[in-house]
């Protein structure tokens, strides 16, 4: 698989007691609202659409960032 070919949900959806909107990168449960950062977001959106696969940081960096030049330690922060 190559980075290009990482998928990232993009309807609302629910894992465990959690609600996630990826549209607005808002998680909640119960009263409890978080809203993400957009890189935090984008990352849970694809780790959600793609369940069971090892991915790649190349991968992750290239589908989070784009185009922008990043290090691997911007990965290691946002997780």
């Amino acid at each position: 698989m190559t980075s290009a070919e990482l998928h990232a949900i993009t309807a609302p959806c629910k894992f465990a007691h959690w609600h996630f909107d990826p549209s607005d990168g808002q998680l909640i449960s119960g009263q409890q609202k978080i809203r993400l950062k957009p890189q935090l977001a984008k990352l849970l959106a694809i780790l959600i659409a793609n369940p069971q696969q090892v991915l790649s940081r190349e991968q992750l960096i290239t589908n989070i960032w784009q185009d922008k030049m990043v290090n691997e330690d911007a990965l290691s922060r946002c997780i």
